[in-house]
């Protein structure tokens, strides 16, 4: 029960024993705490924190990849700080290390963010900073960089070092003052020395003992012995008293320490308030005065703009004043131009309306014309259905060939004689009009010898005449004419003026005569132009039927087509140019072509598009992007509707998608067939007596 007791009462298991044992194993069990995270985010983000020689803080941050962030100023109880928040991260246990000389940077630490918010790392300066950040792959670097004075910056660390050093020597002290105040308290709580040994020493031996005499000098034995063996244990327990009043003292110290560091702390804190107030009143101070420059550089800025916008007005009021000045003229230009163009316009619609009027008759004819010839080409694809009316008719086609083949030659030697024919009777008429030249000169001759002789007779007369009435005014014998004087007088005169009344009229007959002569010898020789123009024909081919007694007179023109340029429309031509001309400039307001037929055909180079147009037609090939060619024809309509539709060509697999066409006839007649193909494919222009052929490869 002794030993028991003791146990119980040994000095290392009082209660400042069992708090200081339950302090180390809460310290142990923190460190572990602390320790964990540190191990789990060896491989996570890294963080540091550096301070340059020319007072730059960078803040690096590595991870896997580049991570998000948000930098902004914020006040806390410290002070103005930087707060650089980074979403999507965990650093709230990550190290944070700092290096430099730490003239600008105050603090730095890291802080969970509250629930549902990121993680965040807070800096704080000695000064006023700017920041700006940048990213490389996975690393993040946020540069803070001193915007205030450098004299200032190191004379307030200069004052921060003294204030830091006399807060440590406080801290110091006052960590001293309450660990000796613990020891104090722990000494006078301290219990006094163990009774249990005491009481063990006095404890009398058993009575039963005593009783007994025999065996005394092995109770002498066992009794040294015991008081070795107490001995001993007093000992132990005086040894194990001292260390655990030895763990007191330290237990007591360290408590001081903690009250010193807590006093300090708070008196830190405290003087810190104040400085965080003192630089916040200077902050402040600086502040306004900045914020008063920043107004008085504003109000110079702003009338200085305001100046520079008034330059601006008067420069722009100039520059409009010249700007209309120059509309106006290019206005009156223009009027000048517009007026010179409308009368070139009405001019060429005169002369398109004459040349229109004197084309419709021949469009008539040739409308009908073609009418007939594309009925006749109708029934003849329908009879080639049939393989033994192709046979006849190849048959035919070849006697009809070899007879046309004799029929030109035979009207070839026919035309022949008839030329040499026109030829004489052209030198007979010529001969003619030479000899009626010659005669009529002579005649002339000799009216002009006629009367020059009669203006001398009369001219002769006269002065006989003036002569005797000199004389007889002379003798002042001066009487009146006779009456058959008189009379014979009148009668030269009205003979006189009906000569020339007769050689008026004769002169007019001989130049009608001559002028019918001129327009018959024009007409002759146009006639005989236009049958060497007109193509010969067989005769079994003629109007009206197959009889060889009959020839076929073709009177529409032959199909020709040719390329054209038209003039851009922002040419200026201005004083007139050389597209005034017919030869230049297309008439498209009558729509003499007719488009009739659009086709694709498949070729062993690729593919091509055919048009058919009545009459032929002038054409333009241009291409629009890659895939897109753009044929044009020029005064030309479309009367069927089939030739409106698109033509889409897809399934012959060719370089050739669609034909797609476009119809203008409002202020012209013009048709463009917009040809869309596989990519780009070289283009060639190709035409026989009927088509025009656009050649595509591919």
């Amino acid at each position: 029960m002794d030993s028991v007791h003791n146990l119980r009462a040994r000095p290392d298991l009082s209660l400042p024993g069992l708090i200081t044992a339950a302090v180390v194993v809460a310290l142990f069990c923190v460190d572990a705490v602390h320790a964990g995270p540190r191990r789990r985010n060896s491989d996570g983000p890294q963080l540091a924190v550096t301070e340059s020689t020319e007072f730059e803080v960078t803040l690096s941050v590595q991870a896997g990849k580049a991570p998000t962030f948000q930098v902004y100023a914020a006040q806390t109880s410290e002070g103005d700080v930087y707060v650089v928040e980074l979403p999507g991260l965990a650093v709230a246990n990550v190290p944070l290390p700092t290096s430099g000389p730490g003239v600008l940077l105050r603090g730095a630490r890291i802080e969970a963010g509250p629930r549902g918010s990121a993680d965040r790392v807070i800096l704080r300066f000695a000064d006023d900073v700017d920041f700006d950040a940048t990213t490389d792959k996975g690393t993040l670097l946020v540069r803070f960089r001193h915007t205030g004075d450098r004299a200032t910056l190191l004379a307030g660390h200069e004052e921060w070092l003294k204030a830091e050093a006399a807060r440590r020597q406080e801290e110091a002290e006052l960590a001293r003052a309450s660990t000796e105040r613990l020891a104090e308290e722990k000494r006078l709580a301290e219990p006094p020395a163990p009774v249990a040994v005491a009481v063990a020493v006095a404890v009398p031996p058993d009575v039963s003992a005593v009783a007994s005499p025999a065996p005394v000098v092995d109770e002498a034995k066992e009794t040294s012995e015991q008081r070795v063996i107490e001995e001993k244990r007093v000992a132990e327990e005086k040894r194990a008293a001292a260390a655990a009043q030895a763990r007191g003292v330290a237990e007591a110290k360290r408590l001081a320490q903690e009250q010193r560091v807590v006093e300090a702390q708070r008196a830190a804190d405290e003087k810190r308030l104040a400085e965080q107030r003192r630089v916040a009143e200077e902050k402040r101070l600086a502040d306004e005065k900045r914020a008063a420059a920043a107004k008085r550089l504003a109000e110079e800025k702003q009338a200085a703009q305001e100046k520079r916008a008034a330059d601006q007005k008067r420069i722009a009021e100039e520059k409009r004043i010249t700007q209309e000045q120059k509309v106006a003229e290019a206005q009156r230009l223009a009027e000048e131009k517009r007026l010179a163009q409308e009368k070139r316009a009405a001019e060429k619609k005169r002369l398109a309306e004459e040349k229109r009027l004197a084309q419709e008759q021949q469009l008539a004819e040739q409308q009908r014309l073609a009418d007939e010839k594309r009925l006749a080409q109708e029934k003849r694809i329908a009879d080639e259905k049939h393989a033994v009316e192709e046979k006849r008719l190849a048959e035919e086609h070849r006697i009809v060939e070899e007879k046309r083949a004799a029929d030109e030659k035979r009207l070839a030697e026919q035309k022949r004689v008839d030329e040499e024919k026109a030829v004489a009777e052209l030198k007979e008429r010529e001969a003619a009009a030479r000899a009626a030249s010659e005669r009529e000169a002579q005649r002339r001759s000799e009216e002009a010898q006629r009367r020059a002789n009669d203006d001398v007779r009369r001219r002769a007369a006269e002065a006989a005449r003036k002569e005797q009435e000199r004389l007889d005014a002379a003798r002042g014998k001066r009487s009146a004419p006779a009456p058959e004087q008189e009379a014979e007088a009148q009668r030269v005169k009205e003979r006189r003026l009906e000569q020339e009344r007769l050689e008026r009229e004769r002169a007019e007959q001989e130049q009608r005569q001559k002028q019918e002569a001129e327009t018959k010898v024009r007409a002759d020789e146009e006639r005989r132009v236009q049958e060497e123009k007109r193509p010969p024909k067989a005769e079994e081919a003629g109007f009206g039927g197959a009889s060889a007694a009959h020839r076929s007179i073709e009177i529409s023109r032959p199909h020709r087509f040719q390329r054209y340029q038209p003039p851009k429309e922002d040419e200026d031509d201005f004083g007139g140019s050389s597209s005034d001309s017919d030869d230049d400039v297309v008439d498209e307001s009558s729509g003499r072509s007719v488009l009739s037929q659009v086709t694709v055909q498949r070729t062993s180079a690729g593919a091509r598009v055919g048009v058919h147009v009545d009459g032929g037609a002038r054409y333009l090939v241009t291409r629009r992007g890659k895939d897109k060619v753009v044929l044009t024809l020029f005064d030309t309509r479309v009367d069927e509707l089939d030739v409106r539709r698109t033509l889409d060509a897809r399934a012959l697999g060719t370089a050739v998608l669609r034909v797609m066409p476009t119809v203008e006839e409002d202020g012209h007649f013009r048709v463009q067939l917009v040809v869309e193909t596989r990519g780009q494919s070289a283009v060639k222009i190709d035409q026989d007596d009927q088509i025009l052929w656009l050649e595509i490869a591919g």
